[in-house]
């Protein structure tokens, strides 16, 4: 303590981000195991959500400032979430492997939705196991047909079945005679397929057309490596082997079909060529890890003020050392596993340490700033900060700390996020 609040709010500000670069730093050369890096990071976690509990709500609510605490934690998460969402959009979720996730998790169940509401219309398509669709989904494509164009023709062998997107196909027979029209989500083929056999008309696009087609080789291709497919085909033909090709479920039975569908296909994404998209992704994922330790900052500042009210002296201001371990223990986790990341993805090595160095000395800056800015607010104010500030950071371990261990260590995180929580008590109980 330098007896200077000020000074004091720089140096523990920089003190609390100190394990940014020296995680970064670690992650250079060490890239932990995975249940080694979800019991750090759970560690930090649990480490963190004490802190926040006992130094920055509890001691609110004990002096009964519930309220405003209260309303600073709404503000707070809600303003996380937004800035989260516009930097996440500008490729910022690449800064955390929970992020990404669950970024690309999103959008493949948007792409994947729209793909099933589709080819769910094909009936034997339903029959096979959901949690075999991901086998067949690769080879699904969309094809567009110009007007006139011809799908098949009379005589060529049945080998594909197909569902319409948009636009209109004929089945014309040999005659001349439309047999049949197929409009948007009208589906056809199947039982060709099944039964091998070949197409008696034509089918021609009399306006553009787009489909969703699978062809025959590709889904026997998967049937040879998939016995519950292979087993949906067989029962499925016995089933229906005299079926017309246009026999249609009720809708509420393809939309429950749908939901079971995404829920047992796993989306993966690649960072890679989602960051090549990203073309300012670099600046946001350092916003994004800037977003996820500006309250940190700014709280720091605060809490010296708030000693210093209490105590009525600058000189017996200070920083709770659970508050500070709190801080530093889950900082260090947070920066080696997204460094790690980084690395992968073919960043530099001086580009990461200066990411998350930089980072740290705006740490304490920001300690410094907000220690100057609410010098002299009045009492309410503080309780509204802190409250902000834990609102922010508690949203930011549920989504992004927590999960990402969870997804690296499974069972692991319970005891780890609880070794770190009793932690933060400890330094509590000796600071």
């Amino acid at each position: 303590m330098t007896g200077n609040m000020q000074m004091d709010s720089l140096v523990f500000g920089l003190i609390s981000a100190a394990s940014l670069p020296l995680g970064a730093a670690v992650a250079m050369f060490w890239t932990p195991k995975r249940k080694m890096a979800a019991a750090m990071m759970a560690f930090g976690g649990g480490a963190l959500l004490a802190a926040l509990t006992i130094d920055l709500v509890a001691e609110s609510v004990t002096k009964g400032e519930f309220y405003y605490v209260a309303a600073g934690c709404i503000i707070g998460g809600i303003l996380y979430e937004v800035l989260n969402s516009i930097l996440n959009s500008q490729g910022g979720f690449l800064r955390k492997r929970s992020t990404t996730i669950t970024h690309f998790k999103k959008k493949k169940n948007k792409e994947f939705k729209i793909l099933f509401q589709k080819i769910g219309q094909v009936r034997f398509i339903r029959h096979i196991p959901k949690n075999e669709l991901h086998k067949i989904v690769p080879f699904i494509h969309k094809i567009d047909f110009e007007k006139g164009e011809k799908i098949f023709s009379k005589g060529e062998p049945g080998d594909e079945m197909f569902v319409v997107e948009s636009g209109k196909i004929d089945i014309v027979s040999p005659d001349g005679k439309i047999v049949r029209s197929l409009n948007k989500n009208s589906a056809y083929g199947e039982i060709k397929v099944l039964k091998s056999e070949d197409h008696t008309d034509d089918a021609i696009a009399t306006e553009k057309s787009v489909v969703w087609m699978l062809h025959k080789h590709d889904l026997e291709n998967v049937a040879q490596h998939s016995p519950a497919i292979a087993e949906a085909m067989e029962h499925y033909l016995n089933i229906h082997i005299d079926a017309p090709e246009h026999l249609d479920e009720e809708e509420h039975q393809q939309e429950s079909w749908v939901e079971g569908a995404l829920d047992n296909t796993h989306a993966h994404g690649d960072a890679k060529h989602e960051e090549k998209k990203h073309g300012n992704a670099a600046m946001a994922i350092w916003l994004g890890i800037l977003l996820d330790g500006i309250p940190e900052s700014f709280v720091i500042g605060a809490s010296f003020l708030v000693t210093q009210q209490h105590a009525g002296t600058e000189a017996a201001a200070g920083l709770s050392l659970s508050l500070l371990a709190g801080l530093f223990l889950s900082n260090f986790p947070e920066a080696l596993s997204s460094s790690v990341g980084m690395r992968e993805n073919k960043y530099s090595k001086f580009k990461i340490m200066l990411m998350w160095s930089s980072l740290m000395i705006i740490t304490g800056l920001g300690a410094l700033a907000g220690n100057i800015i609410l010098d002299g607010a009045s009492a309410e104010v503080f309780p509204l900060i802190q409250g902000m500030a834990a609102g922010a950071m508690l949203t930011m371990i549920a989504e992004t700390m927590l999960p990402e261990a969870y997804e690296k260590g499974g069972s692991v995180v319970g005891l780890s996020t609880l070794a770190g929580f009793l932690m933060a008590i400890f330094f509590k109980e000796i600071g």
